[in-house]
This record gives C-alpha cells, sequence and structure tokens, in this order.
C-alpha cells in the first residue's frame, strides 16, 4: 500500500467548521455530519455519493444515537426514503426503505410518524435534538437540513473501510472522491508502483520500452508489464506507466 499524505477532500472535511470530523462507528465504517450549506434530501444524497459514501443508513440504536451526536443542532437528513414502487407501499407507513437496500430492520419514529402530513414526505431525517431523542420524521424533500455520510466500500477486498485508510495515509486518493487511486485505475491496491514495471523504484523510459516490448502480450516476460492485471499489456498499461512517471513515492 502506498503512504500518501490526507487527500483534498479529507482535507477540506476535516477543516470545515460546519462540518464533524470523520469519526469510525464501532462497526469500522466512518461518519460525517455536514451541517452547512444545508441541502434538501436529493442534493444531500449526490454530494454524500460524490464524497464516495452515501446518506447514513441506520440499522441500531446505538448507531442512531452515534450520527445524531455528530451534529448538536440540526436535523440530519438519512438515507430513508419511501418507494411507491415497493409492494407494501401505503400511506403514509409503508415502502420505507434504505438507498443501500439493507434490510430495514430497525426503526425510531417519532410519536405518530410517520405521517404525510404533507404530500410528498417521502423522506426520513433525524430530529434536532430538542424534538425527542434523535427519532425520525418523515418531511418533504426540499428541507434544508444537515446530513449524515457513511464511509463503507472496501474495494480493496482487505476487510477495512477504504476512506479510513485514506484518512491514515494507507491508499493515495488524488482526485478526491474517497476512493483510492487503484480501484479507480484497475491496479492491484496492494502494489505501490503498478507503473515500475522494472521494479527498480523508478518510472522511466526503461520501464516503458519492457511494455512496448510486452505489447498485446499477457504480459509474462522478465518485467511485470500488465500494470493492472487484467490479462493483457494494452493502453491502459500504457496509462499507469506515464501517470505514475518520476521516483515510486
Amino acid at each position: 500500500m502506498r503512504s500518501a499524505a490526507p487527500t483534498l477532500l479529507v482535507a477540506s472535511l476535516v477543516a470545515s467548521a460546519s462540518a464533524s470530523p470523520p469519526t469510525e462507528w464501532a462497526n469500522g465504517h466512518w461518519y460525517q455530519v455536514i451541517d452547512a450549506p444545508c441541502l434538501g434530501w436529493h442534493e444531500a444524497r449526490a454530494a454524500a455519493e460524490a464524497a464516495g459514501g452515501h446518506l447514513a443508513t441506520i440499522g441500531s440504536s446505538g448507531e442512531n444515537h452515534f450520527v445524531r451526536g455528530l451534529s448538536s443542532y440540526f436535523a440530519i437528513w438519512i438515507g430513508l426514503y419511501q418507494d411507491p414502487d415497493a409492494p407494501d407501499f401505503t400511506e403514509p407507513a409503508g415502502g420505507w426503505r434504505w438507498i443501500t437496500g439493507e434490510p430495514l430492520s430497525f426503526t425510531n419514529w417519532w410519536v405518530d410518524e410517520p405521517n404525510e402530513i404533507n404530500k410528498g414526505e417521502d423522506f426520513g431525517h433525524l430530529n434536532a435534538p430538542w424534538i425527542g431523542d434523535g427519532q425520525w420524521n418523515d418531511h418533504r424533500p426540499e428541507g434544508c437540513f444537515a446530513y449524515a455520510i457513511e464511509w463503507d466500500a472496501d474495494c480493496t477486498g482487505d476487510g477495512l473501510v477504504d476512506f479510513g485508510q485514506i484518512l491514515a495515509g494507507e491508499y493515495r486518493d488524488t482526485n478526491g472522491n474517497g476512493v483510492p487511486d487503484c480501484c479507480d485505475a484497475g491496479t492491484p491496491c496492494d502494489d505501490p508502483c503498478p507503473g515500475d514495471v522494472t521494479g527498480n523504484g523508478l518510472v522511466n523510459p526503461v520501464d516503458l520500452a519492457a511494455l512496448l516490448v510486452d505489447w498485446g502480450t499477457a504480459g509474462d516476460s522478465e518485467f511485470e508489464t500488465d500494470c493492472n492485471e487484467d490479462g493483457i499489456v494494452d493502453a491502459d498499461d500504457l496509462a499507469i506507466v506515464l501517470a505514475e512517471w518520476g521516483p515510486c513515492s
């Protein structure tokens, strides 16, 4: 794994006075509540996904309490919505789903909620602290609330959430999308410098020449020219070599 400083994405989130710091919970997932700018549900969902996560899904009272505690004032959008096409859809209590598709095994509705008191109240949020104990309310999507991001992806397959490893500097995330660069590029994440096909710690014309010699083959010569290990030495491998040109870091 390549060591790197925290990314611009992570640095900007942590530095923001309107955001809680990214925090790991007992399930190994990472969470952050963004208080400002406040967004509607759809905008909050897009913002969470652009950061490499998703609006938080809540599976237990402990998780609910943890997420609620990340913001001291605002109501918080979560990844809960009402699906009108669901087989169990009825107003107001049927068809509620998590955006991840995981089972809705835990609920924490406020008294007499959901109630569809206004048409279109199809999106869930955690109430502000003075209204219940992080209990849920259904709301129209244009409400101006904080939102909770949850990171749980493990594209590297090592059993750890990628976002936490990016924060720790274990993986590089140069484009700030919350996904390790190795996953974006389709390269092995346990290879710190896949463009260094000759293994001398430097990506230079020697690596380029070796790659061109193996062009169109499976890359099974003396050098590891199939940088992304997809079975053929081609333009994707050339792009990796060019992107990593210079000393391996």
